[in-house]
């Protein structure tokens, strides 16, 4: 008892309690550091893979449907981190920016996947979709129809076989393999 009352009296305890504050902040302080690297890391991440043109789509497609709560599935938008967006049938048969964009069909599942061309990368000669993608089925005429549960669900795992992680010069991004051998 008496230590410490002179510890106290002279300072030292002060002076060690100083010090593990100052030790504990600038741990704290690494840990922050750390952590606002790595989510500035996943934000480029995003911003790369959700750009202009698909933020504006998705904006676009979102104001269609937000008064319909129970409207068809017209189609899903799958990004390469494996976020699904479903949009409503009006919404998709609004949108006129499928004309600029790669449509191509997939296996033998019905449905059309499209993208655009500016988010095709190629690595080791293989070509790959860095950005997303929207699948969605036509009837002979060119009208877009509405997917039903079990198409949305392949859709999903179709897309889902396709992520792959790629390095990218300094990145690692995740990304659609186009190649149908590898996809």
């Amino acid at each position: 008892m008496m230590r410490n009352a002179e510890m106290i009296g002279t300072g030292d305890f002060a002076e060690e309690t100083r010090l593990y504050a100052v030790e504990r902040c600038l741990t704290l302080m690494e840990k922050i550091m750390d952590d606002f690297q790595d989510l500035m890391i996943a934000y480029s991440q995003f911003s790369l893979n959700a750009g202009e043109e698909v933020y504006r789509k998705m904006r676009m497609l979102q104001e269609f449907e937000e008064d319909e709560d129970d409207a068809d599935i017209g189609a899903i938008v799958v990004f390469p981190t494996g976020n699904v967006f479903e949009y409503s049938l009006k919404a998709v048969e609004n949108d006129e920016s499928f004309e600029n964009e790669i449509i191509e069909n997939r296996g033998n599942s019905g449905l059309l996947f499209s993208y655009a061309a500016q988010d095709i990368v190629i690595a080791c000669g293989k070509k790959y979709l860095d950005g997303a993608m929207v699948v969605f089925k036509i009837d002979p005429e060119g009208e877009i129809l509405p997917l039903e549960e079990d198409e949305i669900r392949n859709a999903r795992i179709e897309t889902m076989r396709m992520i792959r992680k790629i390095q990218l010069e300094e990145e690692r991004p995740y990304v659609f393999a186009l190649n149908k051998e590898e996809a």
